[in-house]
């Protein structure tokens, strides 16, 4: 999957998708350019099929423009 972003989007969503030990998603998120500035925000849905096969690895490329 490639997502394509300008360098203000970037900056802008930073976000990533953390497995949890429980087998939920832990969504953490900066709100600008400092990273330090996060919300995590835990998913109450059970993670996808494909995060709780440790067989499966899914790769997201970022493409700044």
């Amino acid at each position: 999957m490639e997502i394509n972003w300008t360098k203000s989007d970037a900056l802008a969503w930073d976000f990533a998708y953390n497995r949890r030990d429980d087998g939920e998603f832990a969504r953490t998120r900066s709100i600008g350019p400092n990273s330090r500035d996060r919300i995590k925000v835990a998913s109450q849905r059970p993670a996808p099929a494909f995060a709780r096969s440790c067989a499966c690895i899914v790769k997201v490329k970022l493409i700044i423009n």
